[in-house]
């Protein structure tokens, strides 16, 4: 639910892929986060993974539900060319 209220607020179409709550990791992808298009409208790809604000609020998702510190990480994103943005949340080591 957190994930669609994330979407429905307009900063993409933001979807759970898989979740393994018990672990704490879930991938979602996504193929129109806002920043990875923002970054975009400069007409040039960047070298890595910018949908930073996106990270910070899925690991905040996960750290309300399992109270607990998570981590998160772009594996692919749309501002370096990929097809859609692809995130990893799991706990922080």
């Amino acid at each position: 639910m957190c994930v669609e209220a994330f979407s429905l607020c307009g900063f993409g179409d933001f979807q759970v892929k898989g979740m393994d709550y018990a672990a704490g990791r879930a991938e979602i992808l996504c193929p129109d986060a806002f920043e990875a298009w923002a970054f975009l409208q400069q007409e040039e790809a960047s070298q890595g993974a910018v949908c930073r604000y996106a990270w910070g609020v899925l690991c905040s998702f996960m750290d309300v539900l399992k109270r607990a510190v998570f981590e998160c990480k772009e594996i692919c994103c749309e501002a370096k060319g990929d097809g859609q943005c692809d995130f990893i949340v799991f706990p922080a080591t």
